[in-house]
């Protein structure tokens, strides 16, 4: 079999960082290669961004590697330091900490087989000095926190459904590879977009509304750079504004029933459904009863993703929408 004759895109992100190990290994027995020089950083940084719902920073002069929150003074700014752990080694030191400009350190071990989170600790920039660490330094430490769980259930979504946050300055819906078969909990940013919205709305009046607002987006000349999406504020059931658009990289000119706008951004819980549109409201009630279950409050916007494209020729049984729920408790 040729390395052609591999499906890699049916792997997942843990698969495809084996793989990699196991070919580095192989070329440097071959002496092809001098170093088995491993993705690590990059891959670290991405886990913590999913874990700490937060978004990447796009350069390495910008300080920190990974920014959650919104806006300047409340954003915080944590700085990645990974390593990784053959099994039965001792704890590796990390790179000498200096002065930095973010406001805590997330130090991440991961082993050398699968790249599996071990361990992970946070600590606040402040308790830091300039040596080299290792984990058990860290750990004793004033203000240090364990998030290996957040971690470990971050490097499983990415595993699942690959990657979903932003990177600062190019926020984008996240929509991963696979839909969400559970619920998840997710941080929408505020995505540009190009929207038509309508008040005063039934579900009896709902085709005529999509069909009215594409049209409208589509004469408009706006470029999309994401699926096609709606947002519902009111009651589904009875009286509700929607606002039908699609993600934008562009300016938008307000102007012929387009307006300029941004997705709803905050906490969500998000779930897939796969199927015809005729399923969506019990899609619904699966997901805002969950919510409800977990002592959560909806807000006020609902959201539908239409991932795949409903084309004439489309099998509605393939048809994507990924709903979100903004959490009201959070935002």
């Amino acid at each position: 079999m040729s390395a052609d004759d591999v499906d890699l895109s049916l792997r997942s992100a843990t698969d495809l960082l084996t793989l990699h190990s196991r070919v580095l290994t192989e070329l440097v027995e071959r002496g092809v290669v001098s170093s088995r020089s491993f993705p690590v950083p990059d891959y670290a940084k991405l886990l913590v961004a999913e874990a700490l719902g937060g978004q990447l920073t796009p350069a390495p002069s910008t300080p920190g590697d990974v920014v959650v929150g919104d806006g300047e003074a409340d954003a915080r700014r944590v700085q990645v330091r990974s390593r990784v752990q053959a099994g039965g080694a001792a704890a590796p030191a990390f790179a000498a900490v200096k002065s930095s400009a973010a406001d805590a350190f997330l130090f991440l071990v991961l082993d050398d087989e699968r790249l599996a989170v071990r361990e992970a600790v946070e600590v606040p920039v402040a308790e830091l000095a300039g040596a080299r660490p290792t984990l058990e330094d860290v750990r004793g430490l004033p203000g240090a926190l364990d998030v290996t769980d957040l971690l470990l259930d971050a490097q499983r979504r990415v595993d699942a459904y690959g990657r979903t946050v932003s990177t600062v300055g190019k926020p984008v819906l996240p929509t991963p590879r696979s839909p969400w078969t559970q619920l998840e909990r997710v941080v929408l940013p505020p995505v540009p977009t190009a929207v038509v919205r309508r008040s005063g709305v039934t579900m009896a009046g709902i085709r005529e509304a999509f069909d009215a607002g594409f049209s409208l987006l589509g004469a408009s000349g706006v470029t999309p750079c994401g699926p096609a999406f709606a947002v519902y504020r009111g009651d589904p059931a009875g009286v509700f504004d929607v606002e039908i658009g699609f993600p934008v990289t562009g300016s938008v000119e307000d102007g012929a029933g387009v307006e300029a706008a941004s997705l709803p951004s905050g906490p969500a819980l998000a779930l897939s459904h796969v199927g015809g549109y005729d399923g969506l409201a019990g899609a619904w009630g699966r997901l805002t009863a969950a919510v409800a279950d977990g002592g959560r409050s909806v807000g006020r916007e609902l959201i539908e993703v239409y991932v795949t494209q409903p084309t004439p020729e489309a099998d509605p049984a393939t048809l994507r929408t990924d709903l979100f729920v903004l959490l009201a408790d959070e935002g």
